[in-house]
């Protein structure tokens, strides 16, 4: 998904505003469980420099922007084409920083096994964690069923999953979803329904 970006701002902002949000976005995620800070400063100019130039080709968004139709604005970033560019968009830029750092040490974080299918490092797993916790917090705030529960008792549902989830997160598999790779997505994604509902039953009737 794309980071935050004021899409009425001018070129040089809005690139520095979807920066911003990416890299505000990527801290705790998969992506920096294995890469060093730098790749993913490196990750979020590609993908920022990419999706504003698509953003200001569009006659659509212009047009919507020139009239200050904030609708038609909030239509076209959740609109399948453009959820689908950022998507090749991420996976061009996974593979262009990869391209451009072909010795590993540049790449990879030091605490990162040279077996890509040894559990993360307690580093990075806290880094996961921290991350995971964060955004399925969010996502269950603005969800029908998490408006009726207190903040708290989410983000101790969302922790209870993320520690699941972690226990059994490999370096291989943070690397294959840092690239959309599908299969290794949609295991995640199932693998944290699970445990999201297996944790909610514990967090509420404790």
């Amino acid at each position: 998904m794309l980071p935050k970006c004021d899409v009425y701002a001018d070129d040089a902002s809005q690139r520095e505003s979807a920066y911003r949000g990416c890299m505000d976005k990527q801290r705790g995620s998969p992506l920096t469980a294995s890469m060093k800070p730098e790749s993913v400063s490196q990750y979020c100019t590609c993908i920022s420099n990419k999706s504003v130039t698509f953003m200001n080709a569009s006659p659509i968004l212009q047009q919507a922007m020139k009239n200050q139709d904030v609708r038609q604005v909030q239509q076209f970033i959740s609109s399948p084409e453009w959820q689908n560019t950022v998507a090749e968009y991420g996976r061009q830029c996974i593979n262009e920083v990869e391209g451009s750092n072909r010795n590993a040490k540049n790449l990879i974080r030091k605490d990162a096994p040279k077996q890509p299918n040894t559990p993360l490092s307690e580093e990075s797993r806290k880094s996961f964690m921290e991350g995971y916790v964060s955004e399925c917090t969010a996502a269950m705030k603005s969800s029908p069923k998490g408006r009726h529960y207190q903040e708290s008792s989410l983000r101790e549902i969302c922790a209870c999953a993320a520690e699941r989830i972690a226990t059994k997160l490999t370096y291989a598999d943070v690397q294959k979803m840092a690239a959309k790779d599908s299969p290794t997505v949609t295991r995640f994604q199932n693998a944290a329904e699970r445990h999201l509902v297996t944790c909610t039953t514990k967090v509420l009737t404790q």
